[in-house]
Formats: C-alpha cells, structure tokens, sequence
C-alpha cells in the first residue's frame, strides 16, 4: 500500500509520551480487510484510516 495522507506517521512511527517511548504496531492488508467485513460491512475503510492500521 502507498503512504498518501500519512507520510509524517509514516516517517515517524514513535512518539514519546506519559508512559515513556511507544511505537505503532502495523497490522497486515489481510487483517484490515477481516477488520473491514466485520465492523463496515466488507466496504473498505476510508484511507486515511487504512494508512493509519497499515503504518
């Protein structure tokens, strides 16, 4: 998948904060789309928040 909104998270995936350093944990094409047919019906998240899962 192609970063198009996100390209800041994308090239910082870590963000210090009150519980000290964290780092986003991308979840796989195949899981979003499982994400997807359960919680919208099989049509496609928007995608920013594809990108968001994705990064």
């Amino acid at each position: 998948m192609e970063i198009e909104y996100l390209k800041h998270l994308n090239n910082h995936p870590s963000a210090s904060g009150l519980g000290g350093l964290r780092t986003l944990k991308p979840i796989s094409m195949d899981e979003i789309i499982c994400l997807e047919s359960i919680y919208n019906g099989g049509n496609p998240f928007p995608k920013a928040l594809r990108e968001l899962l994705y990064t």
